[in-house]
Order: structure tokens, then sequence, then C-alpha cells
């Protein structure tokens, strides 16, 4: 995150961040970066209009805070992911 490494999956983000792969990994892993991230990169993903994706750099940035309307699958009991994710 912003050239910092970050440990916890649950980091939260903000507009403007960069998230990227820590380049001592690209090195030690490089056959794991070049077989299933850059593959992924090529097969084009879509990424959320409140992302931007620099594939050449291997890195994203948050360039708004995602709506309501951004969430494409159907949330049936909502509420009770925002009771899980407040404890």
């Amino acid at each position: 995150m912003n050239g910092k490494k970050v440990y916890s999956p649950a980091y939260l983000v903000h507009v403007n961040d960069v998230v990227s792969i820590d380049p001592k990994v690209i090195e030690k892993k490089n056959a794991f970066v070049e077989q299933v991230i850059d593959k992924r990169f090529k097969i084009g993903i879509k990424v959320p209009d409140w992302l931007e994706l620099e594939k050449a750099d291997r890195k994203g940035r948050v360039l708004r805070v995602p709506a309501r309307s951004d969430v494409q699958q159907p949330v049936i009991e909502e509420h009770l992911i925002v009771e899980l994710y407040s404890k």
C-alpha cells in the first residue's frame, strides 16, 4: 500500500491509495507472478469503475469509494453483512 508492506487482508484503503506487489516478492516468486498474475492480466479481467489498473507496473489505484450501485451481485440480507463486520 503506497510503497509500504501491509499484513492485514482487511486493510482499509482510501481514495488515491496505490496497491502494488512488493518488488522483493516479484524477484523471489517470479514464476508465480508470470504464470498467475500476468496470465490473468492477459485474459482481460474486468476492473470495476472505481479502480484503475496499470498492468505493466502490476499496480492499481483507488479512484473513488465504491457506491452501493457498483455491487452487481444480488444481496438479500445486507444488514447481516454489516452486522458481521461491525464486530
